[in-house]
């Protein structure tokens, strides 16, 4: 790996970065995948290989120059799935199967089929395979869509994803539920012989929170399907153990704004239930080992930890805990062993893979892979956790970075720069909170501040739920306490100050504008709303956001003003800071709309304002140019107005 001397973007965008990571079945290996950040027209992604407690031992399966992700071990342990678009790159969806003793990865699935298949499942018998697919546009939908010129009419056509199962020897595909309803989710029964599966009404992103989901379960060889049980809200990560479904939902599970926690359901009766009832922390991850048992992913503070539940007795076993961000993790747990894979990153060092066997109390992390080596001796940035009380007296927390390897002594110039969600949450990572603006500021020589907030993760329900009708009240109060608690330590330049976020911290960056509870210096707002009532009316998540407004305006009557509170927009007449805003032209979360009407707000009031605009982006920005030019103009931005 070449040598760098400073942290430039291009280095950043250059860095592979893994993912999906799962433990072969006997515990000794890891498979996963890796992409950078997409530097041609396609999207690309490779597959690695590495021995669990063999240090650096990563090494590279596939190419590279296709998509190939989401690797999954055969329970055999002699081959690894994956799903590519080898057929043509960008426009097609098959699962491929690679031989681990050597030899080409080869199609099981039609390699020309243009529908992405979400989700797939080794049964663990590793006779057949399970995947969650649309169908193929007929001929006849090909003929209607030319005549109309590709008119849309919303509800006429949905375009269904199916539950298949394939036969692997024989590749033979049936498709086991081809309803009217869209297939989201599925997990194997013990045996082999069942197939449980999650739908939902239709594909609109909302069909979720306004209908619920129905949870059911198919059998392979009969294709006899049964209704298990309806379900208020929106359920995840469906796993079969015993005669239980587990899954992950809210604690209020009709809202969006919730605390993520675990859930079972009973097969035979359909009764579901909330397993995890502390109201401190958040079930963000759930897995099934390959010996059959539960692993969860828990926030709790500015820890992640990966436990083992307890359910019978309402306790939990930990496997590791870190004030780390965890990205990708798996577990196996036997009599004999408990492995342990993760994917981690601090605050100078990029992600990496790593594993454990915690049944050893004398065994470390072992370093698996070096994607990030070269940054990672540069070794610019210290992190460490800061807390505040808020207006309120409620705790506060957010993760520190200082551009040296010891604490500042004196005060810097600082960004503080503020996670989205609002459900999500910072601890030390590398990535924080997105695009590489943490450290590529850092490196420059800025403090960087991330705050945590309510509405966010990681606290429990009481703590998320204040988002509910809540923006820029409570969430904006705790930025501002972890910021002067910043100033109070000497840690921040007062005078030197500025702030920056992408999409709810877009929001809460373009509303700190407005408000003289604390005087920032500039401000990047990135994908950011402005007025809470035009989100709900534009955005494609319409239910959320009107969660997080309060109610859409066509529940309101016409006195109701609460959601300008919250909304930049009706504040302008305060507004001296100057502003970089950053947007992404298809942009279908937060629409453009809501950047457009700031800016002409900026040009009424005489506000310095800087509005970028990048094509062919959505709310996720992913093409490699576009970043680069996002990271150089906010430290142009920056420069300008904090040194």
């Amino acid at each position: 790996m070449d040598t760098i001397h400073e942290l430039t973007p291009e280095a950043l965008m250059d860095l592979e970065i893994p993912r999906d990571v799962r433990l072969s079945p006997t515990g000794t290996h890891v498979v996963y995948s890796t992409s950078p950040i997409k530097k041609y027209e396609h999207q690309v992604s490779s597959i690695w290989w590495a021995e669990v407690g063999k240090e650096h031992s990563a090494h590279q399966l596939t190419s590279g120059l296709h998509n190939d992700e989401s690797p999954q071990c055969c329970p055999d342990a002699n081959s690894i799935a994956f799903i590519s678009d080898r057929a043509e790159r960008g426009k097609t969806s098959a699962i491929y199967v690679l031989p681990i003793g050597g030899g080409e990865p080869y199609y099981v699935t039609n390699k020309d089929n243009k529908k992405k298949i979400s989700k797939y499942a080794w049964s663990p018998n590793g006779q057949f395979i399970a995947f969650i697919s649309p169908d193929e546009k007929s001929k006849e939908q090909e003929d209607r869509e030319m005549e109309t010129g590709g008119t849309k009419v919303y509800g006429e056509y949905w375009n269904y994803s199916r539950l298949r199962c394939l036969h692997v020897a024989t590749r033979h595909i049936s498709t086991l539920v081809a309803i009217d309803a869209d297939v989201v989710d599925l997990a194997w029964k013990e045996d082999s012989t069942e197939i449980a599966y999650i739908t939902q009404e239709t594909p609109d992103v909302g069909s979720k929170y306004y209908h619920g989901m129905k949870f059911s379960k198919v059998n392979v060889a009969k294709e006899k399907q049964e209704l298990i049980s309806a379900f208020p809200g929106r359920a995840s990560s469906l796993v079969w153990k015993d005669e239980q479904l587990y899954f992950l939902a809210g604690v209020a599970v009709s809202k969006t704004a919730t605390s993520s926690t675990l859930y079972s359901m009973d097969i035979k009766g359909g009764h579901w239930s909330r397993q995890m009832h502390s109201d401190d922390r958040c079930v963000v991850g759930l897995q099934v080992s390959g010996q059959n048992q539960l692993g969860i992913l828990v926030q709790h503070g500015l820890y992640d930890g990966i436990h083992i539940p307890h359910l019978e007795i309402g306790s939990n076993s930990v496997l590791y805990e870190s004030m780390h961000t965890i990205r990708t993790w798996d577990i196996l747990v036997t009599k004999e062993k408990r492995v342990l894979a993760i994917g981690k990153s601090m605050a100078s060092s990029p992600t990496e893979i790593y594993s454990i066997d915690t049944s050893d109390p004398h065994q470390k992390l072992c370093q698996l892979s070096q994607y990030g080596s070269n940054i990672a001796s540069l070794n610019f940035s210290l992190a460490r956790p800061i807390y505040a009380m808020s207006s309120d007296g409620r705790p506060c927390d957010g993760f520190f970075l200082s551009p040296h390897t010891s604490y500042p002594t004196k005060a810097l110039p600082a960004a503080v720069l503020i996670h989205g969600g609002p459900y999500s949450r910072v601890t030390e990572g590398f990535d924080l909170p997105y695009f590489y603006w943490a450290p590529y500021l850092v490196s420059a020589g800025y403090a960087v501040l991330c705050p945590n907030y309510r509405g966010g993760s990681s606290h429990g329900e009481s703590y998320a739920s204040a988002a509910r009708g809540g923006m820029g009240t409570t969430d904006y109060d705790d930025v501002i306490a972890l910021v002067k608690k910043g100033v109070e330590q000497g840690l921040i330049d007062r005078e030197r100050v500025g702030v920056g976020g992408y999409s709810q911290g877009g929001f809460l960056s373009y509303l700190a504008t407005t408000r003289d509870d604390f005087k920032f210096k500039a401000a990047v707002c990135g994908a950011g709303i402005t007025d809470w009532d035009m989100m709900t009316m534009t955005s494609d998540e319409s239910f959320s956001e009107a969660e997080l407004a309060g109610k859409a305006p066509w529940e309101c009557d016409a006195g109701n003003t609460k959601a300008r509170h919250g909304s930049a927009i009706w504040h302008m007449e305060n507004v001296k800071t100057p502003i970089l805003i950053l947007h992404g032209e298809d942009d279908e979360i937060v629409p453009l709309s809501q950047a457009v009407a700031f800016h002409r707000g900026c040009l009424h009031y005489g506000v310095p304002c800087e509005f970028v605009t990048y094509p062919r982006e959505l709310h996720v920005m992913r093409e490699r140019k576009h970043l680069v030019d996002m990271l150089k103009r906010i430290r142009r931005f920056f420069d300008m107005h904090l040194k």
